[in-house]
């Protein structure tokens, strides 16, 4: 009895030791990189992700690693301090501009639309605002019915959200396991920053968040989206979208490293759009096969944009 209690503690201490010091080897790593140093909480979640790929590599010809399926579990864990709650349309004043008559009425309506849990048909909606005392941090989440992607009757639908413009300019901000995550260039007088990121253009994510909040404050609200399991529950999948647990901060790039990213992230986009078209003409050959129609608008690529009195270029769909 004495031995296996000896061996009992001898093995908790070893692993007690290993995690530590592989704490504090992440730590140092991530600090090294300019990222927020991991909490205990977030690397127990990195480790889990580790020992997954480890035990799926491992076990070659078994059964995929499951994930969730419910939309709310797949977006992130509320950061240290934080409580999160469901919006309501108050929740957007802090946003906007502080005189009202300054507020561009592109960007308020983008700004009002993120309280407004409006689901596609047969699809699902999510508003959350995030809370630590005066501050407030947004997210608005959706996705898109497996039909839209698989239907040929649905191909028009599909084209639109394939095509469909951003409403203003974006730039490269994040990159967390494998998604990257764009910035929205709002107008100057809006209070606001937002961002946008889609997993195979069936669930998109928005977050909205004041416009002091630096990228490293918002880092946490990005760094626990269960991509991985986003990407396993929709059509168009991204392989090893989500499995490598690494972040980058593209601010955070020197020269040579930015333009490296920039260069592979216009590789991912032109890959991704030559996917789309071929699921769409799929699409349209099974339409003809069936004897049915399947039309798409023949303007929708036809994109427009100019640049407005105050500098910001907006986009439009054709006329």
């Amino acid at each position: 009895m004495l031995r296996w209690f000896g061996i009992l503690v001898t093995l908790i201490v070893g692993i007690g030791g290993f995690l530590g010091l592989d704490y504090n080897l992440a730590r140092k790593l991530a600090i090294s990189e300019e990222r927020p140093a991991l909490s205990f909480s977030q690397y127990l979640g990195d480790l889990k992700v580790r020992a997954v790929s480890l035990v799926s590599f491992s076990g070659a010809g078994e059964a995929a690693t499951s994930y969730t399926t419910d939309l709310a579990e797949m977006l992130p864990v509320p950061p240290e301090g934080w409580t999160v709650r469901a919006s309501v349309l108050e929740d957007t004043d802090g946003f906007l501009a502080k005189n009202r008559r300054d507020n561009d009425p592109d960007a308020r309506k983008a700004i009002e639309a993120m309280v407004r849990p409006v689901a596609p048909n047969d699809g699902e909606a999510i508003t959350l605002t995030f809370e630590k005392g005066s501050q407030m941090v947004l997210l608005r989440a959706l996705r898109h019915p497996d039909s839209i992607f698989t239907d040929p009757k649905s191909l028009s639908r599909l084209t639109e959200l394939h095509t469909a413009p951003a409403p203003f300019l974006r730039r490269d901000f994040l990159r967390v396991r494998g998604l990257d995550v764009a910035e929205e260039n709002l107008p100057e007088k809006m209070r606001a920053r937002m961002f946008y990121a889609d997993v195979g253009a069936q669930i998109q994510i928005w977050v909205l968040a004041p416009k002091k909040m630096s990228d490293k404050e918002l880092l946490p609200f990005f760094e626990t989206l269960k991509i991985d399991a986003m990407n396993a529950a929709v059509v168009d999948q991204e392989p090893g979208l989500g499995d490598v647990p690494v972040t980058v901060v593209v601010s955070a790039l020197n020269d040579t490293d930015r333009a490296a990213f920039e260069a592979d992230r216009a590789a991912r986009s032109a890959e991704r759009k030559v996917r789309r078209a071929e699921a769409r003409a799929a699409l349209a050959e099974t339409a003809s096969t069936e004897g049915g129609t399947a039309t798409t608008p023949a303007d929708k690529d036809a994109v427009s944009c100019k640049k407005g009195s105050d500098g910001v270029k907006r986009c439009k769909v054709g006329g």
